[in-house]
């Protein structure tokens, strides 16, 4: 059975897009494959992200910080959707990539831009279930029927 290839692409890939691949191949049934990246990789993953899949039961082995080129060489993966996390990511223009795949907008607040460090944790704990119920909406949904745009969530972060 071949897989449906999703990419997550954030801004610098160390917490959105590495939390979505990881949770979404923890979810799937082996009829989708995650992969993430940034637009300008950190090259390092938040150690929040490690914290989090461990509070799950999810591995993290493996998860990195990489470059959206990586998936435009001839020998990398192909991708069927492409989906975008951040707010940044969503306003700017995307990278070509090979094929052309459709791309999907689930905008997200990010947890790390709270300073409360109480505060940030809880966020990123309510983070991670609202991404898991949008992952499970996805990921029931045949490829070919995946909407074009998925919840925008407004306030996650305190703002002021």
């Amino acid at each position: 059975m071949l897989s449906t290839r999703l990419l997550f692409l954030c801004n610098d890939n160390t917490f959105l897009s590495v939390l979505a691949e990881a949770l979404a191949n923890s979810m799937s049934d082996g009829s989708v494959r995650a992969f993430s990246a940034g637009l300008l990789p950190a090259g390092h993953v938040d150690p929040m992200v490690f914290e989090l899949l461990h509070e799950e039961g999810i591995a993290g082995a493996g998860l990195s910080s990489k470059s959206w080129q990586i998936f435009t060489f001839p020998d990398a993966p192909g991708i069927d959707r492409v989906i975008t996390l951040s707010p940044r990511t969503a306003l700017v223009a995307l990278p070509a990539f090979m094929g052309d795949p459709p791309r999907l907008r689930m905008v997200l607040d990010d947890p790390r831009e709270i300073t409360c460090p109480a505060e940030r944790r809880w966020q990123a704990r309510l983070f991670l279930r609202r991404l898991k119920a949008d992952l499970c909406r996805l990921m029931d949904v045949r490829s070919s029927e995946m909407p074009l745009d998925l919840p925008v969530y407004e306030g996650l972060c305190a703002k002021g």
